[in-house]
């Protein structure tokens, strides 16, 4: 009776730990993903700032991964763009990021937003939304 009162006990504890651990795992996982694209779409935006190459920049979310784009012109797109300059940033195993392109103007990075871009990331039963406004502001 005492072994299987232990082997109870452990098992109860196992699944405990279990719940808490997989809660751990998620939250880091979205937080994690959070962060990486913040960080994708600071760059661009910094990049634009600074007139980095004379050009105006971008992010492209779509099919599983963050592209970091720049072109000439004050029209960029994701067509018109240099791609021999693309940086390509994997998104997450088991995270969405729906499709987006994001462009922020030379000098202003102000984005082509109107009157702003939100980005829903999802994955794991829960989402966190990252918007950008027409300003260049990433607000997250």
């Amino acid at each position: 009776i005492e072994v299987i009162v232990v082997i109870g006990i452990f098992g109860i504890l196992t699944s405990v730990c279990l719940i808490f651990g997989m809660d751990f795992f998620r939250t880091y996982t979205m937080a994690s993903e959070e962060i990486s694209l913040v960080s994708v779409l600071s760059k661009a935006r910094a990049r634009s700032l600074a007139n980095y190459n004379q050009n105006e920049h971008g992010v492209r979310i779509a099919n599983g991964e963050y592209v970091l784009f720049q072109g000439d012109g004050p029209s960029l797109t994701w067509n018109s763009r240099e791609t021999s300059l693309d940086e390509s940033i994997p998104v997450g195993s088991s995270m969405s990021a729906g499709n987006h392109d994001i462009i922020f103007d030379q000098l202003s990075a102000a984005a082509t937003c109107s009157p702003d871009c939100s980005i829903e990331i999802g994955g794991f039963d829960a989402s966190k939304n990252i918007t950008v406004n027409d300003q260049g502001a990433i607000l997250w």
